[in-house]
Order: structure tokens, then C-alpha cells, then sequence
């Protein structure tokens, strides 16, 4: 009888063990798709980095440095190395005027940034405050910083940014303001959406507040009225935001989160938003977000997420993209960083 008791008794476990397992291998790892794999283009500075150096050698023969800032899992990186730095006519424009050096967010190639500074690269990124890819850092012949780009940019946007910097406007204008004046109007007609609220008077708003910056030369408006906001999933997670879309070509003003009057264009200046559409999330007038360039669903929908389900309550930015995409993938669901 005991014999027999013992028996039933780890039969019994074995079931439940088998039956675990099997639960386990029913839910499959999910996978990380559209993170394309690129290389550096083959005309690229092969530098030793050491960048004060880099940037006096520039000097000598009338160009800035680029120092292009990307990782391999990037689809913003490979987008932009593909449509707006090595293909013509930028290519050409970029090799005559620029020597470009490219930095591994997530390398440890050790870097002479300056007499002072000796960092790895993914230490040079925190250094310089690179929060997203890709980022294009411009420096002078004296290695100091005269422009920066976050994000993908359009050949046509990524043509106005580079002349902005070949021809030292830098001098005497803003980049926002030089963009404002280049950029061709007249290519995209605004659009309405039943998300967009009629507010002159944001210092007002409570909760998760996002504001959509757009205008008459915007090339990504439609790709965030077509792709981004009309997605089942981020249409989910923005019902948690009040949503307002401020025309930049408007001369109406408007009162800001800080109880600021003035125009939508002086406001995006003021933020530094040379790219349209531009996007500013707030929680009760705090700014939480700083979208300077294309979001792909996956990222536009997380950024969201994070933000409107409070959840930068407890952690980082950082933090809670890596917590999520494990939570995700250990569910056996697919994460797709593509457009």
C-alpha cells in the first residue's frame, strides 16, 4: 500500500511537470523583426578617433565633421543611409563637403573627443545626450558643436540641413528658422481627425497632453495620419492623451503648457522642432517626450504607452522599453520595428 501510495504520488507530479512543459513550449519565444542589418558606407572617415584632430584636418580643407551616431538594430539608421546619405545627389554633396565618422551607440571603441574627454562610444552618447538614431553631430574646425540632428530625415529635409551647415548660416540663424525659410510650402494640406482638440489655451491640460506640430511643407504628415494614427493599437493608447495638432504656418497665437502667448511656429522654435510633423507629450504641463523625427508604430505606440498608462512613474524610458520588449517576446509575440 505504501509502495503503491508513493507511486500515485509521483505520477502525479510527473503530470504536472509535463504538463508545464508542454505550456512552456506551446508559448513560443516571440521574435524582433524589421531591425535591418546595414553596413557604413565605404567612403566613410576611417578615423582614429580622435575627433579634435578629425575636426582641424576638416578644417584644413573646408568641410565640418558628421559624426553619425546609429546602432545595428536601427530601421531610422539604415533608412537614412540609404535615402538621404548614400544615394545622389546628397552622397556626392556630403563627400565633397563633410567628413563623416561613424559612432556605435551601444561600441566600446575608445574616443578622443577632446584634450579632456577620453570615453567609449556608448559613453559618448550619454556625454552628448544621444537619445535616439539616428543622430548626426556637426562640429567645426575648432571641434565645437554647431548643429544636431535627431532622427530620420527626408532627402529633401536632410538637403536644407546640410546646406544650413556647409555655408556657416549657423553664423547668423537659428536651424529652425533657416528651415522655415528653404523648406518648400505648399506640398501637404492639413488634415483633420476626430483625436485633435480645439484648444488655443494648453497651460490648462490636465494628464497626458500631446501636441502635433505640422505645416504646409511637411513630406511625413500623411505617414502619421495614414500609418500612425489611424493603427488599432495606437489608437488604444492615445485615447489616454488629449491631442492637439498646432499649425506652424498659422500666425494665431496660442497660451503653451508654461502660460506662454505666442504663434505655434515661435513655440515650435522655441522647443527646437525642425521637423514636422513634430510631436511634444506632456503630463500636467511637464514635458515627457521629445519626438524630433519618424516613429514607427512599434515605438510611437510604446512611447504612448509609457507615457499615458503612467508607467514613467516608476522607471525610465530605458528601463521600460526593455522591460516591455521582454514582456512581449517572452508571450511569444513578435515585435516588428519596421514601417
Amino acid at each position: 500500500m505504501k509502495t503503491a501510495a508513493i507511486l500515485t504520488k509521483w505520477l502525479a507530479a510527473m503530470s504536472i511537470l509535463l504538463l508545464s512543459t508542454n505550456s512552456i513550449a506551446d508559448t513560443q519565444q516571440g521574435e524582433i523583426v524589421g531591425a535591418t542589418k546595414h553596413d557604413m558606407p565605404s567612403w566613410f572617415k576611417e578615423s582614429f578617433l580622435d575627433i579634435s584632430e578629425d575636426a582641424s584636418e576638416a578644417g584644413d580643407e573646408n568641410k565640418h565633421v558628421m559624426l553619425f551616431f546609429q546602432r545595428d538594430d536601427c530601421p531610422y539608421c539604415e533608412r537614412m543611409l540609404r535615402e538621404s546619405i548614400d544615394a545622389e545627389p546628397l552622397r556626392s554633396f556630403i563627400q565633397e563637403h563633410f567628413d563623416v565618422i561613424a559612432i556605435n551607440t551601444k561600441g566600446d571603441r575608445e574616443i578622443a573627443f577632446d584634450e579632456n574627454t577620453i570615453v567609449t562610444e556608448k559613453e559618448l552618447k550619454e556625454k552628448l545626450k544621444v537619445k535616439h538614431t539616428p543622430n548626426l553631430y556637426f562640429l567645426n574646425h575648432q571641434n565645437d558643436a554647431v548643429a544636431r540632428l535627431n532622427g530620420y530625415r527626408s532627402p529633401a529635409r536632410m538637403k536644407h540641413l546640410l546646406e544650413y551647415v556647409q555655408t556657416k548660416s549657423y553664423l547668423k540663424t537659428s536651424l529652425p528658422d533657416y528651415m522655415a525659410e528653404h523648406v518648400t510650402k505648399g506640398a501637404y494640406k492639413l488634415r483633420e481627425n476626430d483625436l485633435f482638440q480645439p484648444l488655443d489655451d494648453l497651460s490648462k491640460v490636465k494628464g497626458p497632453l500631446a501636441v502635433i506640430f505640422e505645416d504646409s511643407s511637411c513630406d511625413e504628415c500623411d505617414y502619421l495620419h495614414d500609418r500612425l494614427l489611424m493603427h488599432p493599437d495606437i489608437q488604444q493608447e492615445i485615447k489616454a492623451f488629449t491631442v492637439v495638432r498646432l499649425n506652424t504656418d498659422s500666425d494665431k497665437k496660442i497660451t503653451n503648457t508654461d502660460g506662454e502667448t505666442m504663434t505655434p511656429a515661435q513655440w515650435a522654435n522655441t522647443l527646437k522642432m525642425t521637423y514636422r510633423p513634430g510631436i511634444i507629450m506632456y503630463v500636467d504641463g511637464k514635458q515627457m517626450e521629445h519626438i524630433n523625427g519618424t516613429l514607427y508604430p512599434y515605438h510611437f505606440r510604446e512611447t504612448l504607452r509609457y507615457i499615458g498608462r503612467g508607467m514613467h512613474k516608476t522607471m525610465t524610458r530605458k528601463e521600460y522599453m526593455s522591460a516591455r520588449k521582454e514582456e512581449l517576446l517572452s508571450s511569444g509575440e513578435n515585435i516588428d520595428y519596421s514601417e
